[in-house]
C-alpha cells in the first residue's frame, strides 16, 4: 500500500498525520464512538501510527456495546463513510448533553 494520503481508503484517517476524532464527538447517542471509527478506519489501512483500538477507551466501548474488536473493524471496513460533525453542529456535544450523560 501507497504511503500517499490519497491512495488510502479512507484519508481522513490517517492518524500518523493527526489524532482520531475527540473523545467528546457523538455518534448516534454514543460519545467516543466517531474516534474509535476513526481508530478502527486507521487500522484497516495500516495507518495507526501510535494509536490503537484496543486496549484503552475504545476497548471499554467495544465490550460495553458486546462487539469485538474484529468484528468492529469488519463492520467498519464494510460501511460507507461517515460525516464528521463540525463542532456546531447537532450532533456536537454540548455542556448540557455531557451533564445529562454523566448524571444519569
Amino acid at each position: 500500500m501507497s504511503d500517499r494520503v490519497t491512495d488510502l481508503p479512507y484519508p481522513d484517517a490517517d492518524l500518523r498525520a493527526h489524532p482520531p476524532r475527540g473523545a467528546r464527538a457523538m455518534l448516534g447517542g454514543l460519545y467516543f464512538l466517531p474516534r474509535t471509527i476513526d481508530k478502527a478506519r486507521a487500522k484497516i489501512q495500516g495507518a495507526l501510527g501510535l494509536y490503537k483500538v484496543s486496549p484503552g477507551l475504545s476497548g471499554y466501548l467495544l465490550e460495553w456495546l458486546g462487539v469485538s474488536e474484529d468484528d468492529f473493524t469488519e463492520a467498519v471496513r464494510t460501511r460507507g463513510p461517515t460525516r464528521r460533525s463540525s463542532p456546531g453542529s447537532a450532533s456536537a456535544p454540548t455542556n448540557q448533553r455531557i451533564l445529562r450523560s454523566t448524571s444519569a
